[in-house]
């Protein structure tokens, strides 16, 4: 809704490209808002468009930094940066797949990322195949249907949306969305208590009624996989086949940056996720497994109530594991690649990069606070990088005991994903909704910066925190770097 995507220190206009107090905010507002804010704060000048980062090699002089090789119009060329920050968040790189019999099947089949370059189908395909159940899923179902189109939508896992807030807020959304209302939409009815949803969660802003498609029969709902593709037909595993002539495929994203990071092996010590050797120690594993299970048990005995998992979890199958999909390309979230390990969800607790102070990750998160976790961290990662953070567990560790503690926060914090989002990205990368205020709490605390930012105690506990509430922490920073010059 208006008002709650945009940076603090950058409100959105009223009216300007057709943001509307009370409303949702179009496309082409956020676009235009961005190009605003780069020109304001004279960040124009330093972008590089139609550039693609290759590899980043880390350099072990004194000082430290990264050679980068740079594509660009075809071309490719180097440069020296002393400090690396990778921004390129969780969708930079889709997840592609291929289906057994797609090269007969004679119609187009692409990711959602490229939806744009076939925003043709919605004018010319009558019969357009939606696979996956993400929002944006929801959208080129809502667009193609919206447009006149009959969508056959593919789900293959149900990922929708014993606390009285959770029983609330889930109740509610089932009886003003009357998902028990028709047989159809009854197909899209939440199997999963909305503790547990993380960054699944969605917002119906529709300009109609999505679900009136639905009932409508504009869209026919399969609780299926895709068995295998035919000339102009598609198969599915429960033996349901219907006529197509193209497939919008969206089964998210890589969430390992697109960036090749040198000396070869050196994403373990970056904390980013990576693909464990066969050959193993096996005295490593076991130490790594008596820390995970040691994390384990201290979150499971300060959260008691997320030992009560999932039951749908049982019946997951992963992508890979599909008869009817045929792996494509390089690792994807289905590979056996090891979680992120970041501290703060931002740096890497290894000594090497520690020392240097040379690399950070901003956006390594999901949330729906997409601008305010920009916003908090950027202003960490610069006290971080110039070593002025008021509380700073990444100083003295030279400290017997000191390492271990840091590397053992870092995957207690990481882990509790596992267990609080379990069926979206928490076991893999840190993606948190609720959680979002504790987390900027956290880093607001780190750069010695008040993070109780409301008026007094009722409007702490009772008023939602948005952009606006840290609209000043900015210039408190400023300040109080002034005082330690």
């Amino acid at each position: 809704m208006f008002g709650t995507y945009q940076y603090p220190d950058f409100p959105m206009e009223s009216g300007k490209f057709g943001a509307q107090p009370g409303q949702h905010i179009p496309a082409r507002a956020v676009h235009e808002y961005l190009k605003s804010y780069a020109e304001k704060f004279g960040l124009v000048p330093l972008i590089r468009l139609e550039t693609r980062v290759l590899s980043a090699e880390h350099q072990e002089a004194a000082e430290g930094g990264w050679i980068l090789t740079l594509q660009c119009h075809g071309e490719t060329l180097t440069m020296f940066a002393r400090r690396l920050i990778v921004a390129s968040g969780f969708t930079s790189e889709p997840n592609l797949i291929r289906f057994v019999g797609d090269e007969s099947f004679g119609g187009r089949i692409f990711h959602g990322r490229d939806f744009h370059h076939n925003a043709d189908t919605v004018k010319c395909a009558q019969r357009p195949t939606v696979y996956g159940s993400t929002k944006y899923a929801w959208d080129a179902v809502y667009a193609y249907a919206a447009a006149g189109a009959e969508v056959h939508w593919v789900i293959r896992v149900g990922r929708f949306v014993t606390n009285l807030f959770w029983k609330i807020l889930a109740s509610d959304v089932l009886g003003r969305c009357r998902l028990d209302s028709h047989p159809e939409t009854r197909k899209l009815k939440p199997k999963l208590n909305a503790m547990f949803v993380g960054a699944s969660f969605s917002i119906l802003n529709y300009d109609t009624d999505f679900f009136d498609l639905v009932r409508k029969k504009r869209v026919k709902i399969h609780i299926a996989d895709i068995e295998r593709l035919s000339p102009g037909k598609v198969h599915l595993s429960d033996n349901t086949c219907f006529e197509s002539d193209s497939i919008l495929v969206h089964t998210g994203w890589k969430r390992v940056p697109p960036i090749k990071f040198l000396p070869e092996g050196v994403d373990a010590e970056l904390g980013l996720p990576y693909q464990q050797k066969a050959g193993l120690d096996a005295e490593l594993l076991r130490r790594n497994e008596a820390v995970l299970e040691k994390a384990d048990r201290e979150i499971l005995s300060r959260f008691p109530s997320l030992q009560d998992q999932p039951q749908c979890l049982k019946n997951y199958v992963p992508l890979s594991n599909v008869p009817g999909v045929v792996r494509a390309g390089t690792p994807t979230e289905n590979d056996n690649l090891t979680p992120f390990m970041l501290h703060r969800f931002i740096v890497p607790p290894s000594p090497r990069f520690l020392r240097h102070r040379d690399i950070a990750f901003c956006g390594m998160v999901t949330n729906f606070s997409t601008p305010i976790s920009a916003h908090v961290q950027s202003l960490w990662i610069a006290s971080y990088m110039s070593d002025s953070l008021s509380r700073d567990a990444t100083r003295n560790l030279l400290q017997p005991g000191a390492l271990d503690e840091l590397q053992y926060q870092t995957v207690l914090v990481n882990r509790f994903g596992k267990w609080r989002y379990p069926v979206d990205w928490g076991n893999k990368a840190p993606s948190f909704i609720f959680d979002a205020v504790p987390y900027y709490d956290v880093l607001l605390r780190d750069l010695g910066l008040a993070f109780r930012r409301k008026r007094g105690l009722l409007s702490e506990l009772f008023e939602p925190y948005g952009p606006e509430d840290y609209s000043n922490t900015t210039i408190e920073w400023l300040a109080k770097l002034k005082t330690l010059e």
